[in-house]
């Protein structure tokens, strides 16, 4: 399952409400994509501190991604602290049939003006599911690249617009990219591992499904045979930059 949340004014911190359903060797992973020059501080589960895999500093663009192994099954709230005020956007993701010893991997970043950066993420299997996240000092569209499924594109205000995505692993290199143009980027990507148990890989004939959700405050809900995802979306709040 998937939680989205905006900040669309200046904050220092941003709390959201995120549920964990019972699954086997649960993840939760958190990518955070801001305003300014630093990473949060902190991100918390239910007052439990997530462990901060990897960061992407750009000119006036962060994004970073940040994961718990066994979360609890719970309905909590995930905290992020920021150095500064900032502009925030967050994205939580609940994942099942993952290593609770290495979660995620081979982390990737790219900053700067490059048009439609490339990272290549090593997967070491094909139950493996990538991940990534871009953000840019804009409110300009942002396409990802071939084989990816949206988890997410959101512009919270105009000084900040958002994209992540995943993608299917492989026993080797996989290429992720999201293309914003000739603009001052921030992109992590990172490989999410799977449990020697059972594989996290979703087929395309499940994965390529079209989102219902068409709301822009409350929730609803996809699912797929492999796949179930609940989307919930809360108003903009704070004051405009």
């Amino acid at each position: 399952s998937t939680t989205n949340n905006s900040a669309a004014g200046g904050a220092s911190s941003r709390t959201f409400s995120h549920t964990v359903t019972t699954q086997t060797n649960q993840a939760l992973i958190v990518t955070v994509e801001t305003t300014g020059t630093n990473a949060p501080t902190s991100v918390t589960f239910n007052g439990i501190a997530l462990t901060m895999a990897g960061s992407a500093v750009g000119t006036n663009t962060v994004v970073s991604a940040w994961y718990l192994a066994s979360p609890t099954v719970t309905t909590a709230n995930i905290v992020i602290t920021m150095p500064s005020s900032v502009v925030i956007y967050a994205h939580a993701s609940n994942v099942y049939n993952v290593d609770q010893t290495t979660p995620i991997s081979n982390v990737q970043t790219n900053v700067g003006t490059t048009v439609g950066p490339v990272l290549n993420v090593t997967s070491t299997s094909a139950g493996d599911l990538l991940f990534d996240a871009y953000a840019h000092a804009t409110n300009a569209g942002i396409t990802a690249g071939g084989g990816q499924t949206g988890l997410f594109d959101e512009v919270p205000t105009a000084s900040l617009r958002s994209r992540g995505s995943t993608k299917p692993g492989t026993a080797g290199n996989v290429t992720m990219t999201e293309n914003g143009g000739a603009t001052n980027h921030a992109y992590i990507g990172f490989n999410v591992k799977a449990s020697s148990a059972l594989g996290i890989a979703v087929t395309t004939a499940t994965a390529n499904f079209s989102s219902n959700c068409t709301v822009s405050a409350g929730s609803c809900y996809d699912s797929s045979s492999v796949v179930n995802i609940l989307q919930s979306f809360t108003g903009a709040s704070g004051s405009a930059l």
